[in-house]
């Protein structure tokens, strides 16, 4: 996702759905309830007791960051009116997408 740093509101959202024992906190789109929702991992929260199961992870060349949320027992928070307005990069093409969305922009990397 290429924002210009996470929105105060979003934050909100995910602090609000902190409880104890909770490792990880992350948006998903409503469709995930009925299983074809797909995980949004950044902006999310991760609590540092997720190292060792990260670790385990790279280890067996698994670094899908839905895997990591989903092993974790992440709890899911929907994703925000306003998500829309983000620019999700997940593969080449979508980068692709974005850089053509905003040509003068001189550097790629820059958030929108």
């Amino acid at each position: 996702m290429v924002i210009k740093g996470p929105r105060p509101e979003w934050l909100r959202l995910l602090v609000a759905g902190r409880a104890p024992g909770v490792s990880a906190v992350a948006f998903r789109d409503a469709a995930a309830e009925n299983g074809r929702g797909a995980w949004q991992p950044l902006p999310g929260l991760y609590h540092t007791d997720l190292i060792p199961l990260a670790r385990l992870a790279i280890e067996r060349q698994q670094r899908a960051m839905w895997r990591l949320l989903e092993a974790a027992g992440a709890v899911a928070v929907p994703l925000p009116p306003d998500w829309s307005t983000a620019r999700v990069v997940h593969t080449p093409e979508d980068l692709v997408h974005v850089r053509q969305l905003a040509p003068s922009d001189p550097n790629p990397r820059s958030a929108r």
